[in-house]
């Protein structure tokens, strides 16, 4: 139900698709899908039967890596979606989360108790 890309990805698709838009195409075939799409320090879009959604990067607070970056941010949407967050909402929370995860060493760092309860709020 939910497609992810990042923009390298989301152009070598389109092109194999033969289509400038991609998530106009996919959604005019499945209007049930949600297409995210990982706009590294631009942040990321969500477009899906409810429109097109876009939201900011936030700042990266120390020095870390991007190991698991765009993997923490598709478990957070994920979890976002089950629990029926609003695409704006769930943008928000998932790019606070990923810039956390960027902001540590590694593909999965320890989570603090705070980040988990912001993001359960």
């Amino acid at each position: 139900d939910v497609i992810k890309f990042n923009e390298e990805e989301l152009a070598v698709v389109a092109q194999w698709m033969n289509t400038v838009n991609l998530p106009a195409h996919i959604l005019q075939h499945h209007p049930e899908k949600s297409i995210l799409i990982t706009l590294g320090v631009k942040g990321s879009a969500m477009v899906s039967s409810l429109g097109k959604f876009q939201q900011d990067a936030f700042p990266i607070t120390s020095e870390g890596d991007f190991v698991g970056v765009g993997d923490a941010f598709l478990a957070c949407v994920t979890h976002l979606i089950l629990k029926k967050e609003k695409p704006q909402v769930i943008l928000k929370k998932a790019n606070q989360y990923a810039a956390y995860i960027a902001s540590q060493k590694g593909g999965m760092p320890e989570i603090p108790e705070q980040i988990i309860t912001k993001l359960n709020s």
